[in-house]
């Protein structure tokens, strides 16, 4: 029977399901706000938590990306800008990789380095 380990959990035919809680942005860009989500997803069963990790530049033209971004939700003046602000940089991976551990929920983040066209 074919058997994946993720973490401390071993996944195969027989196990239950392994559930993944995709935080992606909505963290909003807040370190905090991320780390309560992961609280919640661990207290809710869990058994890991996901981010995304994008590289803006090359998933988006120079004029998507320049384009202003005048919008209730925005957190810069440009989509860009508003992109930028929502991503983590190896200091918050590191003190979230830190803080999974201490809860016991297992952290990981997929990368988004270009667009599907």
């Amino acid at each position: 029977m074919p058997r994946l380990t993720i973490g401390p959990d071993e996944i195969h035919d027989d196990s239950d399901c392994y559930v993944i809680a995709e935080i992606g942005h909505n963290h909003q860009g807040n370190l905090e706000t991320c780390k309560q989500l992961f609280k919640a997803a661990h207290e809710c069963g869990a058994h890991a938590v996901k981010l995304q990790k994008r590289d803006n530049r090359a998933l988006f033209t120079r004029a998507a990306y320049d384009k202003p971004y005048d919008n209730e939700n925005s957190y810069g003046a440009t989509y860009g800008e508003h992109r930028e602000f929502l991503e983590f940089g190896w200091d918050e991976y590191r003190e979230l990789q830190r803080y999974a551990q201490e809860i016991g929920i297992t952290f990981f983040s997929t990368a988004r380095t270009s667009s599907r066209n």
